[in-house]
């Protein structure tokens, strides 16, 4: 999904910028079809994206990044294969962002990162570091290699 103003997003649609404006707060009903097209289009989106409700969208749970999740919707199209290899693309760069933010992950075998890696993902980090008993990240910096691999198995039993 671009990253469009709401005046250059009507520039681009075709329609006025109130008319968005009202659509996009609610004072205005559902827009016509053409119009819906004409906005998904703008917008590098699919019409369904634009006219299912948000509630019914379901992404998965390790792409709780924003921007992570707003290019995931953008290929809602593709076919399962295709999803899953873009699936792996984007757990392998938010395995590898959060690496560069906690050097105290490096230090776990793989095995364990990755599993951390997931349960931020999915329950945050401070919910991690409370389940394995750590009082910051800070603190997991001070450990030795089997204390990391001792909180890291305890949140994991934890969450499980």
């Amino acid at each position: 999904m671009r990253g469009l103003g709401l005046n250059e997003l009507a520039r681009a649609a075709d329609v006025s910028p109130g008319y968005l404006s009202q659509i996009e707060s609610g004072r205005r009903g559902n827009p016509s079809v053409e119009v819906l097209a004409r906005l998904a289009r703008a917008l590098d989106v699919t019409v369904q994206y634009l006219a299912e409700p948000a509630a019914t969208y379901d992404p998965p749970p390790v792409l709780r990044d924003e921007a992570i999740m707003l290019r995931e919707r953008k290929y809602a199209g593709l076919s399962p294969a295709d999803r899953e290899d873009i699936d792996e693309l984007l757990n392998m760069k938010w395995r590898r962002r959060l690496t560069q933010e906690h050097a105290w992950l490096k230090r776990l075998p793989n095995q364990l990162a990755d599993r951390l890696a997931d349960l931020i993902a999915l329950h945050g980090l401070n919910a991690v570091l409370e389940a394995g008993g750590a009082a910051s990240a800070h603190a997991l910096l001070a450990l030795s290699e089997p204390e990391l691999e001792s909180f890291a198995t305890r949140a994991i039993d934890v969450l499980r």
